[in-house]
């Protein structure tokens, strides 16, 4: 209202920025605008216009020519297309403009983007001549600049108007609509109203966290290794040499404060970059009757040192040959003073007007100093918000022939991937990871991969890495595609011969997003593809070289023939997933990672539970239950001792559901008579079933489906054990049971 008001004053040489990061909502007001203003009001000014154009705008809205952004220009040829009506010897005042379409100047090269600058700068010259009024939209970005990009423009704005909204990705990201639910989850194991037998138990799946771990400029160009694993599949950024590109666009994200950092004492950031690579894979789980969910162990990659002609170009990098650039300034000791010495740096640079490469440089290094404040586990919003800051900030200022491009785009599309995480909205999430595609889509498009394969490797793996994410918010089959290309474009690059390491991680990365396709359509054929992938990974993977990550991928393994077996050849393929399995717990064991043991052993758990359903021979069947019982109870000791170590451990898969299905097969053991267990052991199976299932229920009372499932088996056990032990057997068994829950079992009973 407040703009609308400004505007309707027919002031003359008004200059108003209206900032605003959501494009339909500006585009809404702008409209609004338009058709509120389209008409003369009844004003003294207009008591000539007896005979006037009555149909002649109040407000023009014109689209910014991108090819020569010069709002002077456009509004001198649109009025020489609509000249102003006369009402006899006097003209009509001018109408005020608004200018649209300023965003996609971040999709232009920074020759047009500084071009745009400089007619903002020279509009206050202008103003007397066309003697009307001018209204920006901006996005925030944009904004933020004006004030050091071109001051005598913002010295003569009149107002400020900010609308906020959700920030929207530009008209040529990918076409992604806004979801409103959460992902889906893996499926609860189901109801079991009746009493004719026990519910399948929970299902292993080989998924992954996405949650990158980062790491940083190395010091020396020798080979390192990633930190140890935790609970979360590793993903290692991909950061590596620069290299000669042609043309880039910038992308449009949420505008953050700007925080800066104090280059090193030399002034320049020569180290060799160790390559970083996002090595992620897709994570949703099977959609049945099972359970279990398991966030795979980080994969450890060894760093590839790139080639000598890694270090910046001497253009973009800042020496002190370069006027107007320090040689040497002391680093303070504390990240955030480092970070605003370098804030104080970079105004200094464009208070002097420095080159644009310099600028650009400041800009990177601060980016970098905000990842590696990431690689320290400060990887907080805010700390992602500021680089992403600072290296569109290097888009802008960056000369086109500078071989950073690749680079920074694939760090900016980084980080938008690690901000998607920090979004709780789903249409939040796919804001940030279509930002990520975008950048590494860009950034493929900006080098020669005949002459750089491993730069073009990492940005498709990582591109592969963000369609996976996207899968979990909408049209999974289209992203998931366009995932299992990239991974399968990034092989093209890698080869088990020159790079074995990184091949098999790629190879594990294309199995478990072929596993996720599955889910969803052409199970056989996908499941296939994931076998023949982890098969091929595990050829190029060596025990001792990386004894986690060949665990890992042996568990994946494990899962996709246990998922195979659901729909062929089930007794074949369950005995080769127990037996990956088996080898993984060679390598995933307590004293390495609580967590993967625990993992592992559920599934190999699960894998027995269906072996024994297939097994006609009451022997053999008997030998199944007791292993499926003894890896069930391996995986819940495993999450005790988590438990008593550092408490609720963060779980990837759900220890509730472990205890029913530990639960159902103890029930099993008691109530297959072709199994001869002797009566007083059944009797101990019974009550043991019966401890699980009440655990298990304690563990669901917010889930009203999976409450209703335990309640259900803890109703069958009852009856089981009154029909061994009569009412003696029944009072046992209450007796196990917690008080609250008599009232509502006795009425079923």
């Amino acid at each position: 209202m407040r703009l609308k008001l400004a505007l309707s004053l027919n002031l003359r040489r008004q200059i108003f920025l209206a900032v605003c990061d959501d494009l339909p909502l500006r585009d809404r007001l702008a409209s609004h605008l338009q058709q509120d203003l389209r008409h003369p009001r009844r004003d003294p000014r207009y008591a000539y216009r007896e005979n006037a154009d009555l149909t002649y705008p109040r407000l023009v809205g014109l689209k910014l020519g991108l090819e020569s952004p010069n709002p002077v220009v456009q509004i001198a040829q649109w009025l020489s297309f609509n000249p102003l009506p006369r009402s006899g010897k006097r003209r009509l005042p001018l109408p005020a403009f608004q200018f649209l379409g300023i965003e996609h100047l971040t999709r232009q090269p920074a020759m047009v983007q500084r071009q745009f600058l400089a007619h903002l700068q020279d509009i206050e010259r202008s103003l007397p001549v066309l003697d009307c009024s001018l209204l920006f939209w901006m996005p925030r970005p944009w904004f933020r600049m004006l004030p050091q990009s071109a001051p005598e423009f913002w010295r003569c704005r009149t107002a400020i108007f900010e609308f906020m909204g959700d920030p929207r990705p530009l008209a040529a990201a990918p076409d992604i609509a806004p979801v409103e639910a959460s992902p889906d989850r893996p499926k609860p194991i189901s109801d079991a109203s009746s009493d004719t037998g026990p519910d399948e138990p929970p299902t292993p799946s080989p998924t992954q966290s996405r949650h990158p771990q980062i790491y940083g400029l190395k010091k020396q160009p020798s080979k390192t290794t990633a930190p140890a694993a935790t609970a979360a599949e590793k993903v290692a950024i991909a950061q590596t040499q620069p290299t000669t590109t042609q043309s880039i666009s910038l992308l449009s994200v949420k505008p953050v404060a700007l925080k800066e950092r104090q280059p090193n004492a030399s002034g320049t950031t020569e180290a060799l970059r160790e390559e970083r690579e996002v090595a992620d894979t897709a994570t949703d789980a099977p959609r049945g009757k099972l359970l279990e969910i398991e966030r795979l162990e980080p994969q450890d990659e060894t760093a590839t040192p790139a080639s000598a002609a890694t270090a910046p170009s001497k253009d973009a990098v800042l020496t002190p040959a370069q006027p107007m650039v320090q040689e040497a300034l002391p680093t303070p000791a504390d990240p955030a003073a480092q970070i605003e010495q370098l804030r104080q740096y970079i105004r200094r640079l464009h208070e002097q007007n420095a080159p644009a490469a310099v600028i650009a440089e400041a800009y990177r290094v601060l980016g970098d100093r905000f990842r590696d404040r990431t690689e320290r586990g400060e990887a907080t919003l805010d700390t992602l918000e500021d680089g992403i800051y600072a290296y569109e900030q290097v888009l802008i200022w960056l000369p086109e022939a500078s071989p950073l491009w690749a680079d920074v785009l694939n760090d900016l599309g980084n980080l938008h991937w690690m901000v998607s995480r920090h979004r709780s909205q789903p249409d939040a999430a796919i804001n940030q990871l279509s930002q990520a595609v975008e950048a590494y889509e860009i950034g493929l498009t900006r080098l020669d991969e005949a002459e750089q394969p491993q730069t073009a490797a990492m940005l498709q793996n990582n591109l592969g890495a963000a369609y996976a994410d996207l899968a979990r918010y909408e049209t999974p089959i289209e992203y998931l595609k366009r995932s299992v290309q990239a991974y399968q474009q990034v092989l093209t690059y890698r080869s088990a011969e020159t790079d074995p390491a990184r091949y098999a991680s790629t190879q594990n990365n294309l199995g478990a997003t072929l596993w996720t396709l599955a889910q969803h359509e052409q199970p056989r054929h996908h499941l296939t593809g994931a076998i023949a992938a982890y098969t091929e990974a595990l050829n190029n993977c060596t025990p001792e070289a990386d004894p986690s990550g060949y665990g890992m991928i042996q568990n994946n393994l494990g899962t996709a023939l246990w998922n195979l077996a659901q729909y062929e050849q089930p007794e074949r393929w369950l005995n080769q997933a127990i037996a990956a399995y088996k080898i993984a717990l060679t390598y995933r064991t307590p004293g390495l990672s609580l967590l993967a043991h625990a993992a592992t052993q559920n599934n190999l758990g699960t894998a027995f539970w269906h072996l024994a359903n297939q097994e006609p021979s009451g022997d053999n069947r008997l030998c199944y239950w007791q292993q499926a019982i003894a890896a069930y109870d391996a995986a819940v000791a495993s999450v005790a001792q988590l438990e008593k170590r550092s408490g609720a451990p963060s779980l990837s898969f759900d220890i509730y559901a472990s205890y029913a299905n530990l639960g159902l097969a103890h029930y099993q053991l008691a109530t297959d008579s072709q199994l001869l267990v002797p009566i007083n052991d059944c009797t101990q199976h019974l009550e043991t079933a019966l401890r699980h299932h009440v655990t298990a229920l304690s563990g669901w009372q917010s889930k009203p489906n999976l409450r209703q499932t335990a309640v259900n088996h803890i109703i069958k056990t009852v009856r089981a054990l009154y029909r061994q032990g009569g009412l003696d057997g029944q009072n046992r068994a209450l007796s196990i049971v917690p008080a609250e829950l008599i009232p509502e079992l006795l009425p079923r009973l």
